[in-house]
């Protein structure tokens, strides 16, 4: 069985794998989320420092949960071609 999710992820039910990946695409996100909105506090409260610290961070979960993304874009469309066509 396959479920959507975000769109175009998929998780198969029962995969490991695909479990795996999508609690760590999960984390990647909400540090994302998190980060940016240290980073907007920071702005508000006019503190450079913080400003460019936080940047730098928001930058770098962005990646991360860029290419959690794709892991389980990649894991999915190379692992679980048979399963999401016979949905």
């Amino acid at each position: 069985m396959v479920d959507m999710l975000e769109g175009t992820m998929k998780i198969v039910s029962g995969c490991a794998e695909c479990e795996r990946l999508w609690q760590e695409y999960s984390r990647a996100t909400s540090d994302h989320i998190r980060l940016e909105g240290k980073l907007k506090v920071a702005a508000l409260s006019y503190d450079p420092d913080q400003v460019s610290t936080l940047s730098a961070l928001v930058q770098r979960a962005a990646g991360e949960r860029t290419a959690a993304r794709d892991a389980v874009n990649s894991h999915t469309t190379s692992g679980h071609a048979d399963s999401a066509s016979a949905s």
